[in-house]
């Protein structure tokens, strides 16, 4: 069984995208909205941004895009008082 995570090129994008509308299904049936906004958030154009932007890679599980993960940099932190402010650079302590 061989398991890697590598860099997502654009010939991976039809794998990402049912990656990406299976996780939409089970957020959406989990009754999270994450996701399932109008905006269609992440879509095609997104992610072919991340592709290119060299921001996405893909988790293979014998030769078929099994997860996707994306490093788009500094994520937002939700205080107690649920205010966002940013989180701490990659690598630093939280």
């Amino acid at each position: 069984m061989s398991n890697y995570v590598r860099l997502a090129t654009i010939n991976d994008l039809r794998g990402v995208m049912k990656c990406i509308n299976d996780a939409k299904a089970f957020l959406k049936a989990s009754g999270s909205p994450q996701w399932n906004g109008d905006d269609g958030y992440p879509n095609v154009v997104d992610l072919t941004k991340d592709i290119n932007n060299k921001s996405l890679y893909v988790c293979e599980v014998n030769n078929k895009i099994a997860g996707v993960t994306a490093f788009l940099g500094v994520e937002p932190v939700i205080s107690p008082s649920n205010k966002y402010s940013a989180g701490p650079a990659f690598g630093e302590p939280l």
